[in-house]
């Protein structure tokens, strides 16, 4: 249950942080923050992972 969870929240990271990327560019304002955070919410789905795998094999 854990590995499918962790997949969702990984998946919806991704996918709402392309979303972010996409969308700051025509935003009316904050569009640097708003892209910051698209940034953010992809690294955080990447980092998520292999965290999870990391600990994994010790």
């Amino acid at each position: 249950m854990a590995v499918i969870a962790q997949f969702l929240l990984t998946l919806i990271l991704l996918v709402g942080g392309i979303f972010l990327v996409g969308i700051a560019q025509d935003a009316p304002s904050f569009n640097a923050l708003i892209f910051i955070g698209g940034i953010l919410s992809i690294c955080l789905a990447f980092f998520i992972p292999m965290t999870v795998a990391r600990r994994g094999m010790r």
